[in-house]
C-alpha cells in the first residue's frame, strides 16, 4: 500500500506524497514532485499562500483559494497517483522537508530522494541536480552537539574547522561546527563538509555532504542552508 516515509509543507501547504518520489524545488520556487524520472505534479505559488482545499478547473489543475498556489498533474495523473494527503491553510513557511523527527529547508537545487516504505533506512538524501554521487546526507547522533567528534580520514586533506553563525529566533546568534576535507576519488578532485546541528538536547544531525570540487560550491551552500535551519519536528 502507497504510504509517506516523509512530508513537504510551505506556502501554507502539508503534504504527504507516494513514496518513494524525487522532490525539488526550482528556482522559480515551484515544487515539483516526481516518480523515477516523470515528473508527476507541479506546485506553483500565487499571490498569497493556500488558504483552501484545491478547487479543480480541470481534472489536472487545481487551486488552493483564491489567489493562492496551483497544482499541475501530468496527463492520465490522478491526484491519488501522487499525494496521500494535501492540507492548506499551514502558515507562510518556506518550502521545507519533515523527515523522521526533524524538519529543515528544501533549497533549490537539490533533488530530495524518499525512501520506500519498506526500506530499512527511513531517511531520505538530498542529491545534487544532474550530479552523480553528490549528495547531502543527514545521519543521526545520540548525543548533544557538543559532544559530537568529526575525524578527518588518513586519505583525507584537512581544508577547515571552523564555526558558522546561525540567526536564532530570539535574535541572538549560535555557533555551528563544520569540517571541510579534500580527497581524491577515481583520479577526480572531492570535497565534503560535515556540519554538527543540534536537534534536541541530546540528540545532533551531521549533515554530511560530499560533491566533486567543482560541484561542491553548490551543494555546500544546501547543506549549510540545511543545517541552519534544521529542527526539531513537533
Amino acid at each position: 500500500m502507497a504510504s509517506a516515509t516523509f512530508g513537504l509543507g510551505g506556502h501554507g501547504l502539508l503534504i504527504a506524497p507516494v513514496c518513494p518520489c524525487r522532490a525539488m524545488v526550482t528556482v522559480d520556487n515551484d515544487l515539483v514532485i516526481a516518480h523515477d524520472e516523470r515528473e508527476m505534479a507541479r506546485i506553483t505559488l500565487g499571490e498569497r499562500s493556500a488558504s483552501a482545499d484545491p478547487t479543480w478547473h480541470t481534472p489536472q489543475r487545481g487551486q488552493f483559494g483564491d489567489g493562492g498556489p496551483t497544482i499541475a498533474l501530468a496527463d492520465g495523473v490522478a491526484f491519488e497517483d501522487v499525494c496521500l494527503m494535501i492540507n492548506a491553510g499551514i502558515g507562510e513557511s518556506p518550502w521545507v522537508a519533515l523527515g523522521p523527527g526533524l524538519v529543515h529547508d528544501l533549497p533549490p537545487g537539490v533533488i530530495l530522494l524518499a525512501a520506500a516504505p519498506d526500506d530499512e533506512d527511513p531517511m531520505y538524501e538530498l542529491h545534487l541536480e544532474g550530479g552523480f554521487n553528490e549528495f547531502i546526507r543527514l545521519v543521526l547522533r545520540d548525543e548533544s552537539a557538543a559532544t559530537v567528534q568529526v575525524r578527518v580520514a588518513p586519505d583525507q586533506q584537512l581544508l577547515a574547522k571552523d564555526v558558522f553563525k546561525v540567526q536564532e529566533g530570539g535574535g541572538g546568534l549560535r555557533d555551528v561546527p563544520y569540517t571541510e576535507v579534500s580527497y581524491e576519488h577515481e583520479g577526480a578532485g572531492w570535497k565534503q563538509l560535515m556540519i554538527v546541528a543540534p536537534l534536541r538536547e541530546n540528540t545532533a544531525i551531521v549533515v554530511s555532504a560530499q560533491a566533486r570540487v567543482e560541484h561542491s560550491d553548490a551543494l555546500f551552500k544546501a547543506a549549510v542552508q540545511v543545517a541552519a535551519t534544521l529542527g526539531p519536528l513537533g
